[in-house]
């Protein structure tokens, strides 16, 4: 197992985690089905990233707390959305970006119908158009996987985050899952406030085709 900085400078390098034999076959295969994350093969070990956070290992061992990230759930394949904004905000127009998978219970106790809603940030001199969205969709298609197309692609001035710069992934789940905006999110607890008002108003809107 090796740990990276965010430069992706090596910093640990303990003994490799090592699979092997039937399992090293079994998960290669299950990796090139879903495509669900990134791989290279050396020789009998398979390496693969996982994007955890761990602390610097000065006494020779680590704490690793877990992604910064959240997670998409896709026909039970797990994605970590870092992956996701990697390949969406690499496109020139793009400034930023925000992936949502609606799936789970909403207020009322009922699963809510999974939609997997991306927004998105522009420069100021790009329109949000059909030509960009089909340029979305097909990076991520290629280079992603085609089962994480999003259902719908919004343009919206701002992604809401706290106040350290993490988005509000969760937050803004709830809110279109149909939770109230006070059962959702602390607006003290935001850098930018505001941003939430365009995204009340799509929950709104696509709550009516759930």
């Amino acid at each position: 197992m090796e740990s990276v900085s965010h430069s992706a400078t090596p910093l640990w390098h303990p003994q490799p985690e090592q699979i092997r034999n039937s399992n090293l076959a079994r998960f290669r295969t299950w990796l090139r089905e879903h495509r669900a994350l990134e791989f290279d093969d050396c020789h009998d070990l398979f390496q693969w990233s996982v994007g955890d956070l761990e602390s610097d290992p000065a006494d020779g061992q680590c704490t690793i707390y877990g992604r910064s990230d959240s997670t998409l759930n896709r026909g039970g394949v797990r994605m970590g959305t870092s992956e996701f904004y990697r390949i969406v905000d690499s496109l020139p127009e793009v400034l930023g970006s925000l992936v949502i998978d609606t799936t789970g219970l909403g207020p009322d106790g009922k699963e809510t119908p999974g939609k997997l809603l991306l927004f998105v940030t522009l420069r100021t001199s790009e329109p949000f158009d059909e030509a960009l969205v089909n340029r979305i969709r097909e990076r991520i298609k290629n280079e992603l996987s085609p089962r994480y197309l999003p259902d719908d692609i919004f343009a919206v001035p701002d992604i809401p985050q706290t106040l350290n710069g993490k988005k509000l992934e969760v937050p803004v789940k709830r809110i279109f899952q149909g939770y109230e905006l006070s059962k959702s999110v602390s607006r003290e607890a935001m850098s930018n406030p505001d941003s939430l008002e365009p995204f009340l108003d799509l929950a709104d809107r696509v709550r009516t085709t759930f």
